[in-house]
């Protein structure tokens, strides 16, 4: 199940959600049935989703942000909020390329920039919405 944009519901459906619903249109509480797990990665609505979580289940939001929003709600009330932040890590990377490898996860790229057009792409960043990440490839000419 996937909670998205109306722009992006085919790409969720092309990710493996069975079931797309449009924020927009649907509140958190609208969304029937209950889940293990729940990962937010945009930390807009975190604690909307508080009681679509099954008993013992988790909330793991990912916004770089989240944790000024979140942290004494998400200790003090349950569901309890996993708030995440992690830089690269060799072991991490590593185990990003082995999935990638095995076909069990892939990147969504929107848009790649050249090192020339890197305003452009920070001023895309700030005034748009993507449906996946943006790239800035640094060509070192060799």
């Amino acid at each position: 199940m996937a909670v998205c944009g109306p722009n992006n519901s085919a790409l969720c459906r092309d990710l493996g959600a069975e079931e797309v619903y449009d924020y927009s249109l649907t509140k958190p509480g609208e969304i029937p049935g209950k889940f293990a797990a729940i990962l937010d990665l945009v930390g807009s609505e975190t604690l909307a989703y508080r009681p679509l979580v099954a008993p013992g289940g988790r909330i793991v939001c990912t916004a770089g942000d989240a944790w000024l929003r979140l942290l004494p709600q998400a200790i003090l009330q349950r569901p309890r909020v996993g708030i995440i932040t992690v830089g690269p890590s060799r072991r991490n990377l590593d185990w990003l390329a082995a999935e990638v490898g095995r076909g069990r996860l892939r990147s969504v790229v929107d848009h790649v920039y050249a090192l020339n057009q890197v305003v452009e792409a920070h001023r895309a960043a700030a005034q748009t919405h993507s449906s996946g990440r943006r790239l800035v490839v640094v060509d070192s000419g060799q």
